[in-house]
């Protein structure tokens, strides 16, 4: 290794153990960066694995039941969501206008309540210039 490099062993060495050994090599890289130092991520995941630095890792990761709901009347109702918390199953939705960040279920939403809540019967087909068209009956 080289020499210059000796300096950033004992500043990763003490950033590791200053954060009781739970930074992995990245944020430990972003720590050096926020110090000044130019050096790359491969170099300061090199310089842990020599030094034996490995990060504490959940051994079993806690897996989070969800269930996602669009921002219907069920979204802040105080019931459900007590239901909800009780039951330990995580709510997700998405932020009022802004469906792009889960548009698959939200589409899914809408086409489910047209069909089954307001009794509209919907066919998708896909036209001569391979576009997909739905149609409301």
């Amino acid at each position: 290794m080289a020499s210059y490099l000796i300096p950033l062993w004992d500043l990763i060495l003490e950033t590791f153990e200053k954060h009781e050994g739970r930074y992995g090599y990245r944020r430990i890289h972003a720590e050096l960066r926020a110090l000044g130092y130019t050096i790359n991520h491969k170099k300061v995941q090199q310089i842990m694995k020599k030094l034996g630095l490995l990060p504490i890792i959940q051994k079993h990761a806690e897996y989070r039941t969800t269930i996602h709901s669009d921002q219907g009347w069920h979204y802040q109702h105080i019931t459900w969501v007590k239901t909800l918390s009780q039951n330990r199953i995580f709510q997700s939705m998405s932020r009022k206008a802004t469906c792009a960040d889960n548009a698959v279920m939200e589409n899914f939403f809408s086409l489910l309540k047209q069909e089954m809540y307001y009794g509209e019967q919907i066919i998708s087909f896909i036209t001569n210039e391979n576009k997909r068209v739905y149609l409301l009956l």
